[in-house]
């Protein structure tokens, strides 16, 4: 299922749709910057590859950008 499991790559990996579904509620309960979000996502997911972190900053620069928030 992908998460924390070890047979789909060799690795450990993470839910990450679920923890992005999620950011917009940390940043805004923490007032959260990069930096944080940055130290949140390594403790729920360790480390990410490259392509999550576009993920990850593409989340952040919409709820930046989103009068809804």
């Amino acid at each position: 299922d992908g998460i924390r499991d070890t047979s789909v790559t060799g690795v450990q990996t993470c839910a990450l749709p679920i923890y992005l579904e999620s950011l917009p509620q940390f940043i805004t309960e923490n007032d959260a910057d990069w930096g944080m979000v940055y130290d949140w996502m390594e403790d729920m997911c360790g480390p990410l590859r490259d392509e999550h972190w576009e993920e990850v900053a593409q989340v952040y620069k919409e709820f930046n950008n989103d009068s809804r928030y």
